[in-house]
């Protein structure tokens, strides 16, 4: 006896349900990797993020005790963003409080690559360095 025509229709359903399943199994899950560094001293510069393949930088923060520190984000192997905390205050959301400085970038998806590089011209003793970046 041969099965129902909805029989049928129902196995193929299952069918496409395991196969769709198993995809996204295969797919690659995403992570997240968070970078925090607390009371940093940096004497010239520091490579702060180095991620390979596609992403998003959730979050970049620098809190620092001077303005004398610069940022390059170098996003797919061209240049997204560089300066010194004063060149990038209109850029970015840096601004200061009490005399401490603080310096945040947000929301850079990329497809190959991130590098983040802070740089500074004398000792700094950074209160505060965090990256949020999630890796796909």
């Amino acid at each position: 006896m041969l099965p129902s025509k909805a029989f049928a229709a129902a196995l193929e359903i299952v069918k496409a349900d395991i196969i769709t399943r198993k995809m996204e199994e295969l797919q690659p899950k995403p992570r997240t990797q968070i970078i925090e560094k607390d009371h940093e001293r940096i004497t010239g510069s520091l490579d702060v993020v180095r991620a390979q393949g596609p992403g998003q930088l959730n979050k970049f923060s620098v809190v620092a005790p001077a303005n004398t520190f610069s940022i390059e984000i170098i996003r797919d192997g061209g240049l997204y963003v560089k300066g010194s905390y004063t060149d990038l205050v209109n850029k970015v959301a840096a601004y200061e409080e009490d005399g401490t400085y603080y310096l945040h970038v947000t929301d850079v998806k990329f497809r190959e690559s991130l590098i983040i590089v802070l740089s500074v011209d004398s000792p700094i003793t950074f209160d505060m360095i965090y990256a949020d970046l999630e890796l796909t």
